[in-house]
């Protein structure tokens, strides 16, 4: 696969380069320095994952994240920041990032989350996951679109909301990957919600992961 890191630290982008160069499927094709050095390599080269830094001078990750997945919406973002933030979080997201990860990852887990958000799967970091539910804990707000899905499809949600695959949640749940996909398309349409990822993160708000 072919990877853009996009980070406005130099030794972040050569140490970057360097972890994902390990792995003979990674092969990063170039690096930016702030989301529209990014934008601009995206529409230049052929790329299947973008590693998107948050807070950078400039244009930062939530506008570079939103301008990349405007004109490209096929696009794998993946964030990769110091800043487990809920507005940073629910921003990239719902500008469409696939995945959020926190710069103290392990090299392997960086990886292993590249390849993941390749495959089209999400990827969040456990301790964004608690941020996410302590912000949920603190509002106590609860989506009434939760009271329109059956209970499979709440049963559908909370293996999501753990990362469990397509072929993992059928057999969890004695259903063909098909069925499951099948399911997965009517609660985004009921909830209103763009892809998994966001889905992932809309059950872990509602507390789906317990």
């Amino acid at each position: 696969m072919r990877v853009i890191i996009i980070d406005d630290q130099q030794l972040m982008r050569e140490g970057l380069k360097m972890i994902l160069s390990q792995d003979a499927d990674i092969d990063v094709v170039g690096v930016a320095g702030d989301g529209e050095e990014g934008f601009q390599l995206v529409k230049t080269l052929k790329a299947d994952v973008v590693i998107m830094d948050m807070k950078m001078p400039g244009v930062d990750g939530v506008e570079g994240t939103k301008r990349i997945m405007e004109q490209f919406p096929d696009m794998k973002i993946l964030v990769l920041t110091t800043f487990n933030d809920v507005d940073y979080i629910h921003s990239s997201l719902k500008h469409g990032a696939k995945g959020y990860l926190l710069k103290d990852a392990e090299p392997s887990e960086i990886i292993h989350s590249v390849k993941r958000v390749y495959e089209g799967k999400s990827v969040i970091h456990s301790d964004v996951a608690k941020t996410i539910l302590d912000e949920v804990k603190r509002t106590n707000v609860h989506d009434p679109k939760v009271d329109d899905l059956t209970q499979r499809e709440i049963d559908i949600c909370k293996c999501l909301a753990k990362g469990l695959n397509n072929k993992e949640l059928g057999n969890f749940l004695h259903l063909s990957e098909g069925t499951i996909k099948n399911y997965i398309t009517t609660i985004l349409e009921k909830l209103e919600l763009r892809d998994r990822t966001q889905l992932a993160i809309f059950s872990v708000e509602n507390g789906m992961n317990k």
